[in-house]
C-alpha cells in the first residue's frame, strides 16, 4: 500500500524539477535574446560612435574656417609682409588646417556647403532676388536639356554636366514657388553628388 506522504513528496519533487526546467529554459532564451539584441546594436553603436566622431572634427572644421574668416581680408596685395598680406597668410594656413581635420565623406560636403553659405552672408549680407523663372522660352529650354540628357546617358556618353545642367533647367522652368523649391533641393543634391564623385577620383 503507497503511503500518502511519500506521494505528496514526490509529487512535490516532479513541480520543483519541471520549475527549475521551465527556469532554465527561460534564462537560456533571455541570454539568447540578449546576445541577438548585443549583435543588431553593436553596427549601430559604431556608426553612432563614428558619427559623434565626424561632428567632433567637423566642429574643428567649422572653427577654423570662421578663424580664417575672421582674420582674413579681400585685399589682393601679395608683397608677404605688409598688413594684409600677414593676415592673409594666417588665413590660408587655417583653412588648410580646417580642410585637413574636416572627415572624409558625405558630410564634409555639406559643411563646405554651410560654411560657403556663411560667407556669403557675411559678404553680400540676406539676398532677396525676383525668382526671374517660368518663361516659355526657359520651359523649352528645359524640356531640349531633359532630351539632351537622355539622349546622352542613351547612347552611353552622358556626363555630370548634363544631369545638372538638365535639373537648372527644370528649375528655371517653374514658377509655382513650392515647385520651384523642390526643383532646387534637386539641384543642390546634383550638385553635392557631383563633388562627392570629384572626391573619389581625387587621391
Amino acid at each position: 500500500m503507497t503511503d500518502p506522504n511519500d506521494s505528496e513528496g514526490l509529487a512535490r519533487k516532479m513541480f520543483l524539477a519541471e520549475t527549475a526546467a521551465v527556469r532554465e529554459h527561460l534564462a537560456e532564451q533571455e541570454q539568447a535574446a540578449t546576445d541577438r539584441a548585443a549583435e543588431l546594436l553593436a553596427p549601430i553603436q559604431a556608426q553612432v560612435r563614428e558619427q559623434q566622431a565626424r561632428d567632433r572634427a567637423e566642429h574643428r572644421a567649422t572653427v577654423l574656417r570662421e578663424a580664417a574668416d575672421f582674420v582674413g581680408n579681400d585685399d589682393d596685395c601679395d608683397c608677404g609682409g605688409c598688413d594684409s598680406c600677414v593676415p592673409n597668410k594666417l588665413a590660408e594656413g587655417l583653412r588648410r588646417l580646417a580642410d585637413q581635420a574636416a572627415p572624409a565623406g558625405p558630410s564634409s560636403v555639406f559643411a563646405e556647403i554651410r560654411d560657403e553659405r556663411a560667407r556669403q552672408d557675411a559678404k553680400f549680407g540676406e539676398q532677396n532676388h525676383p525668382d526671374g523663372t517660368g518663361n516659355k522660352s526657359q520651359q523649352d529650354y528645359a524640356k531640349a536639356a531633359r532630351r539632351w540628357c537622355e539622349a546622352a546617358f542613351g547612347s552611353g556618353y552622358g556626363t555630370w554636366a548634363d544631369v545638372l545642367a538638365e535639373e537648372v533647367a527644370e528649375a528655371n522652368a517653374e514658377c509655382d514657388p513650392a515647385k520651384l523649391r523642390a526643383e532646387l533641393v534637386q539641384v543642390a543634391a546634383v550638385a553635392a553628388a557631383w563633388i562627392q564623385a570629384i572626391d573619389r577620383r581625387t587621391p
